[in-house]
């Protein structure tokens, strides 16, 4: 089956994304408007480039930013910085590059299958192009109301992606399930979607037969099912972040919006560290602090029982979401 022709093109992450191959979200020949009264987005072209290019690119002088190991030892993931690009490789999906002023993501065709490039694409390389083009990402996931957005924060397996799914299940608009693109406006913090893609656990996979199609679709698998989003947000005002933790019960405990150090910990590419990121970090956790309601959430272990999300629910809306 011939693929069809580009561009495609959806925004995420504050940004106009215009792929040369069919991400999930984007659409062919698209037009992407204008967010509200703002200014045109940024522009990102995602192009899918032949070895040689990749070669020539890792050819030249690069700083090591990031060497991770598995406990084998075994190298999984590396960064480096050139005068051009950031270099990522990534083990099982292949080598890609990000243009240092975010304007150009790009991975090696061939290296990988469609599934691991989309999933790095869309869930780390444009990410880390947000930055570059002027935004704060944190660790988060995040859904809509009429009022403004809710955020869920907390460490890789703490449920934001199932909290997220069920939420958007029941109608809230989804934002995003593991990455936050920021900016302050004014005297509130403005989030913008990430695209209209999700990247299950496995062993939660079957919640999507169990919603009866109410998230989306399923689009494929690598070491998560990717799902097709079909309720996406509009950007928003930030009204309030939960930060999750397991315990014995349900609980919402507030928390001191004057405690800067939670919100510093939430950056997303923590290795990303120019002045001016650092400096746009600081002011989104200032307007965090005087702004935004914060919150524990403590659910017991991954369970979300029906009264629980009615409960999550008539807080949210609390809360002006």
């Amino acid at each position: 089956m011939t693929e069809a022709a580009g561009p495609f093109r959806c925004t995420a992450f504050g940004l106009t994304v215009d792929s040369d191959w069919p991400l999930t979200g984007t659409a062919q020949n698209a037009s992407t408007p204008r967010e509200d009264s703002r200014p045109a987005l940024p522009l990102t072209r995602v192009r899918r480039l032949p070895a040689s290019a990749i070669n020539a690119a890792w050819s030249a002088n690069a700083e090591p930013i990031l060497e991770h190991r598995e406990t084998t030892g075994e190298v999984s993931f590396t960064v480096e910085r050139s005068a051009e690009h950031y270099r990522f490789w990534v083990q099982g999906f292949g080598r890609y590059l990000v243009s240092t002023d975010g304007g150009l993501v790009a991975c090696e065709a061939g290296a990988a299958a469609r599934e691991q490039h989309e999933r790095f694409v869309l869930a780390h390389a444009l990410p880390v192009a947000a930055v570059l083009r002027g935004y704060e990402v944190l660790h988060a996931g995040a859904v809509s109301g009429d009022g403004g957005a809710a955020a869920f924060a907390g460490p890789s397996g703490t449920g934001k992606t199932r909290m997220a799914t069920r939420l958007v299940a029941r109608g809230a608009g989804f934002l995003t399930d593991d990455v936050l693109a920021v900016q302050p406006a004014g005297d509130h913090v403005l989030v913008h979607p990430g695209p209209a893609f999700m990247a299950i656990r496995h062993d939660d996979a079957a919640m999507l037969a169990e919603v009866g199609g109410r998230l989306g679709r399923q689009v494929g698998a690598t070491d998560k099912v990717h799902v097709s989003v079909d309720s996406r947000a509009e950007p928003s005002a930030l009204r309030v972040i939960y930060h999750l933790r397991w315990g014995d019960t349900f609980e919402i405990t507030p928390l001191d919006r004057a405690d800067f150090n939670r919100i510093l910990a939430l950056s997303f590419v923590p290795y990303l560290t120019p002045p001016e990121r650092l400096m746009r970090h600081l002011a989104i956790a200032q307007l965090v602090s005087s702004g935004v309601a914060q919150f524990h959430l403590q659910t017991p272990g991954a369970e979300l029982t029906e009264d629980m999300l009615e409960a999550l629910e008539s807080h949210l809306h609390g809360a002006g979401v």
